[in-house]
C-alpha cells in the first residue's frame, strides 16, 4: 500500500536532524534509532485507533502499522503483512488497498464503497505526521546530548 510522503528536503529542522543523526557515533545512532521506534510507533498506534473502523479494517490496517527507522527516515506503515489476517485467506498485503479505499460493487461488499481519500490509515497519518516529525527531532537531540553526556 502506498504511504505518505514528508521530504526532509522542505524543511531545516529536519535536515540538520539527518545531518545529526549521520555525524553521531554508530552506538548513539543504533539506540536512536530503538527509541525514535517505540517512541512514534506509540503515536501512530494511537492515531490508527482512533480512527473509525470496522472488523475487518481493523485487522488488516490498524493491526498490521508498523514503524521503520533508519539514519535519515522515519516511515509510518500499514498493510504490508503476507500473514492471513480473515479466514477467508486474504492478507494485508493483497487487500490493504481495499480496505483503505474502498472498492467497486464487483468486489463485492466486503470492502466499503470507494473513497480517495482514505478510510483508517491516511486520515491517521495526517493526524499524527506533523506530531512525528517533532517527536524524531525531539527524540534525536536527546539521545544524542545523552549520549555525548555518558548518560546513555
Amino acid at each position: 500500500m502506498a504511504q505518505g510522503f514528508v521530504s526532509v528536503l522542505n524543511s531545516r529542522e529536519l535536515l540538520a536532524t539527518v545531518y545529526a543523526i549521520k555525524a553521531a557515533p554508530a552506538a548513539i545512532r543504533a539506540d536512536l534509532r530503538q527509541q525514535t521506534r517505540a517512541v512514534i510507533g506509540k503515536e501512530w498506534q494511537r492515531a490508527l485507533h482512533g480512527q473509525p473502523a470496522s472488523v475487518q479494517q481493523t485487522r488488516m490496517l490498524v493491526a498490521t502499522a508498523r514503524v521503520k527507522v533508519s539514519d535519515q527516515s522515519v516511515a509510518l506503515q500499514s498493510a504490508n503483512s503476507k500473514r492471513k489476517a480473515l479466514s477467508g485467506g486474504l492478507t494485508p498485503f493483497d487487500a490493504g488497498k481495499a480496505f483503505e479505499f474502498g472498492a467497486g460493487r464487483r468486489q463485492g461488499r466486503r470492502f466499503p464503497p470507494p473513497r480517495s481519500s482514505g478510510y483508517v490509515v491516511y486520515p491517521a497519518f495526517a493526524d499524527v505526521a506533523p506530531r512525528a516529525l517533532a517527536l524524531w527531532v525531539q527524540t534525536t537531540v536527546r539521545v544524542i546530548a545523552d549520549g555525548l553526556d555518558g548518560k546513555s
